[in-house]
């Protein structure tokens, strides 16, 4: 299957609930009251069941039993209520087999998460504000491979074979057989689903930061160096994970020397690990 019948079939796709895309409005314009967070919270039964459940995990018991929205929102503040919600609202599209790329549901999560994870910590170490905000794109980095996975299986060995032989990225093997990557792909998503240009653009270029990435540079720059770390680390990556290029530009931008990622990747490894916690059964 080729370019414009991938295409064809994005349309099909079901969207995306409106509820959390409200959520992420209402954080991201700083003037969001808790009782407006809540009203849209309480009429998704998705969102209610995964905030309350990761907010009875382990790390919260000591606050008591939590069995309303209200009582969650509280405890946990804005800013893990923003990771949980957008966290939640893509777990539904990742809950399939991913065949083509030799990877199941749980690991591109585990592996969207890692690179979110990874992408704060590099915010706070460079001292960059709109974390929550480059938080979400890096979440959504590879969302355009749940749609190549309904049609790539039959193509991916000669993806991998092709990527090899030649010594190309990943990405540029997928737009030789396929005529399209995933990051165009997911671009295209979210589009469709009408989110903020900051996210598209991070999404369709995390693989090629010196792309038309005009004024989201940065965000872009941040989610194809917190992809590569997680790649590096084997998180969530199938044997495709180790076909993707560094770019150095990108690494010169953020003046990240060596010593600097290497205390980037052990504090993110020990708040992956916390995060897994509360998403684990």
């Amino acid at each position: 299957m080729k370019r414009d019948e991938i295409i064809e079939k994005l349309m099909t796709l079901p969207p995306i609930s409106n509820g959390p895309i409200k959520i992420m409005e209402l954080l991201e314009d700083g003037k969001t009251e808790l009782p407006d967070l809540i009203k849209i919270i309480r009429l998704s039964p998705g969102l209610t069941t995964s905030v309350l459940k990761i907010a009875n995990k382990e790390s919260y018991k000591h606050q008591g039993e939590i069995a309303s929205i209200m009582d969650a929102v509280k405890i946990m503040g804005e800013a893990q209520m923003y990771k949980i919600i957008t966290s939640a609202a893509f777990c539904s599209l990742l809950n399939k087999p991913l065949r083509g790329f030799d990877l199941i549901s749980d690991d591109l999560l585990t592996h969207s998460i890692a690179v979110a994870i990874i992408a704060e910590v590099i915010c706070n170490a460079l001292k960059i504000e709109n974390i929550e905000e480059i938080f979400t794109a890096s979440l959504l980095h590879d969302v355009g491979k749940l749609i190549l996975v309904e049609f790539v299986e039959d193509d991916f060995t000669e993806i991998m074979k092709h990527s090899k032989a030649n010594r190309e990225s990943f990405e540029i093997a997928e737009r030789k057989i396929l005529g399209i990557d995933h990051g165009e792909l997911g671009a295209m998503l979210l589009e469709i689903w009408e989110l903020p240009q900051s996210l598209i653009i991070p999404v369709r270029y995390h693989h090629d930061p010196e792309g038309k990435t005009g004024q989201y540079q940065l965000i872009t720059d941040i989610v194809h160096i917190a992809d590569n770390i997680s790649r590096s680390s084997g998180i969530g990556v199938g044997d495709e994970g180790l076909q993707y290029h560094l770019s150095k530009d990108a690494l010169k931008r953020l003046k990240l020397k060596t010593k600097m990622i290497e205390n980037i990747m052990s504090q993110s490894l020990n708040q992956f690990n916390q995060t897994l916690k509360l998403f684990n059964n």
